[in-house]
């Protein structure tokens, strides 16, 4: 990817757009990637899942987090490439209000 490049991407969980995501790689230490989020009026319906998930790891609780995790990628997370037919099926994503950090 060129420096000059802005990576962008739909977020979905099930189908359904819950924001857009724009990559910036001065803020990515590898593995994870990170960027801004900002997020869809669907994003709200589930928007307490994705805190809960961020203090329960905080809390270094990791059974519950799993538990609630499975429960959030159950649907289904993807951040499809808004340039390219890029489909990111197998993620592990945390959001704080407009920050977001990824893996996959």
């Amino acid at each position: 990817m060129k420096a000059a490049q802005t990576k962008r991407f739909r977020f979905k969980r099930g189908g359904t757009l819950l924001g857009e995501v724009t990559l910036e790689p001065a803020k990515s230490d590898f593995p994870w990637f990170a960027g801004t989020f900002v997020a869809s009026e669907a994003f709200e319906e589930v928007r307490s899942l994705f805190e809960a998930s961020t203090k329960l790891l905080d809390e270094d609780r990791v059974e519950e987090w799993d538990r609630l995790w499975q429960s959030i990628v159950k649907p289904g997370l993807t951040l499809e490439d808004r340039d390219s037919p890029e489909v990111i099926t197998s993620l592990l994503i945390h959001i704080e209000g407009r920050e977001v950090r990824w893996r996959s």
